[in-house]
């Protein structure tokens, strides 16, 4: 069953503000005790955006203007208001319940208040049920200066509604309980916009009285918004929630009784959930491909490191080294605040081939190895600083190795490149002019110089003759290719073509070098 958890903050700018404390260096106490509000500018006016619940008893509300609110409280406290400090502060705050589940979604909302919403399903058990996580969520922000409506529903509608429009704590509502329980609520819980207040004039002030009406004449004078509302309110319709990080498809948690102070304590309890995790996935013949460890501070903070697999494994070993290369980059030792009360680890699983361990198994243990070393490569320079070589299906020497990200398994194609004919160990990174002497024009060489060196050739093996790709733009003008394997008296052998054939153009074919064998 969907448990969907939604906690709105209607004061998260005024109470995570910094100057909204009071100052024990104030003037006075009646200047300690004046309440805090944000401004802003509106329309060439100075006016109130968020009000706290001081302000608000004081008769101060959202819009009013600046010098209205100081003609009643002289000793107003303000500040300006950080629309792009108040978005980060609640991306944070939804990393920080990530604690609770993986599907967790934040949002800043008009006039200084916040939304945490929360996809608790599955994750209850953990915390003694459903109610006893919201009272320890509202607990945790409640030690934070921060208050919280929370509303526990089967669906997000109903979830939301209840959180701003019920009662305030801790709300839980059944299933079965549905349309009783936001039957009292408002119209503006609908989330309608405008057609709340149509609905207000034509005397539809509730949910309940909403429901009561046939939905024909609804959707014709309110519009279809109303019933899909309606629809997603009641479960009739689904209303995705999307999670701020989308969370990877497997995961293990732990939560400590007392604050972990020490890397090396963290390390045993990773390593006892990497070991879980892998060994769950390694029975369903999947391996990691990509870990994420979120640890998680006293202080709300958290310590994020992800590390990434060239293969899927499921090897704790190897897995935990790439972790922790990745937590303490250049061994620096990462900020664990007052200790770590909790650690969540994810992965990303992938089908990993079962491994020989017997008779021949060399070339499984050596592609092991391989991914091995890219593995300790990409967690220390990263991944996309290691390439690959993949053979690409074309005739053209210089183009027939392409380079791709190493991670990205295997290279491929190697087995369909044709022995005869040869390719020499190093090919040079551009053709590079000789001068060469033929026996007869359209023959093998017989004494060529390069790299200001004369080579007198003893054998010659070609020519192996390549045409230009035609059927590709860009290649008009290009000429046939012959080359040839040549082998000089001391031994070395060359790889040279001879550009252009004798008759077919006004000028002499031209003479390059290629490669060297060895």
């Amino acid at each position: 069953m969907t448990r969907i958890l939604c906690a709105w903050l209607p004061h998260w700018a005024i109470e995570t503000h910094p100057r909204s404390k009071r100052h024990p260096s104030a003037n006075g106490p009646e200047e300690r005790a004046a309440p805090f509000v944000l401004v802003h500018t509106q329309a060439s006016a100075r006016r109130l955006y968020a009000c706290g619940p001081q302000a608000q008893a004081l008769g101060l509300y959202q819009g009013q203007a600046l010098a209205d609110a100081q003609a009643i409280i002289p000793t107003l406290r303000y500040a300006d208001a950080d629309l792009a400090r108040e978005r980060a502060m609640v991306d944070r705050l939804g990393l920080w319940a990530l604690r609770y589940s993986p599907w967790v979604h934040s949002q800043c909302e008009s006039q200084g208040s916040a939304e945490l919403l929360i996809d608790i399903q599955g994750s209850e058990h953990l915390f003694g049920g459903a109610s006893g996580l919201a009272h320890d969520l509202r607990r945790r922000l409640s030690a934070r200066g921060i208050g919280a409506h929370i509303a526990l529903a089967p669906t997000l509608g109903a979830a939301i509604a209840l959180a701003r429009f019920g009662t305030q704590g801790v709300t839980c509502l059944d299933p079965e309980d549905m349309r009783s329980g936001v039957a009292h609520l408002p119209v503006d819980s609908l989330r309608i916009g405008e057609a709340a207040g149509a609905l207000t004039r034509a005397g539809l002030k509730t949910i309940g009285d909403v429901l009561r009406i046939a939905r024909s004449p609804l959707a014709a004078r309110f519009g279809t918004q109303l019933l899909s509302r309606l629809d997603q309110l009641l479960g009739l319709k689904p209303e995705p929630l999307n999670p701020l990080i989308p969370p990877l498809s497997h995961r293990a948690q732990r939560l400590f009784c007392e604050p972990l102070l020490t890397l090396e304590a963290l390390h045993a309890q990773w390593f006892a959930a990497l070991s879980d995790l892998t060994g769950a996935l390694a029975a369903r013949g999947l391996g990691a491909r990509r870990l994420r460890l979120t640890l998680h501070r006293t202080d709300g903070g958290v310590v994020r490191a992800v590390a990434g697999c060239a293969a899927p494994s499921h090897d704790p070993q190897h897995l935990a080294r790439l972790l922790s290369h990745r937590l303490t980059p250049g061994q620096e030792s990462p900020d664990l605040g007052l200790g770590i009360e909790g650690l969540t680890l994810e992965a990303a699983a992938e089908p990993a081939p079962a491994r020989q361990k017997t008779l021949d198994s060399a070339a499984g243990a050596d592609l092991h190895e391989i991914n091995a070393l890219i593995d300790r490569l990409g967690s220390r320079l990263a991944y996309a600083r290691i390439e690959r070589l993949d053979a690409h299906a074309t005739h053209i020497p210089e183009a027939a190795v392409i380079a791709r990200p190493a991670p990205l398994g295997p290279a491929q194609g190697w087995e369909d490149i044709l022995h005869p004919p040869e390719r020499p160990l190093l090919m040079l990174p551009a053709a590079e002019p000789a001068e060469v002497i033929a026996e007869i024009p359209d023959g093998p060489p017989k004494r060529f110089r390069w790299r200001k060196t004369l080579y007198e050739a003893a054998r010659a093996e070609g020519p192996e003759r390549i045409a230009p790709q035609w059927w590709r733009h860009g290649t008009k003008g290009q000429a046939t290719r012959d080359y040839y394997r040549v082998e000089d008296a001391q031994g070395r052998r060359f790889w040279l073509y001879r550009e252009g054939l004798f008759g077919e153009q006004d000028t002499s074919p031209k003479w390059f070098v290629h490669g060297v064998f060895a």
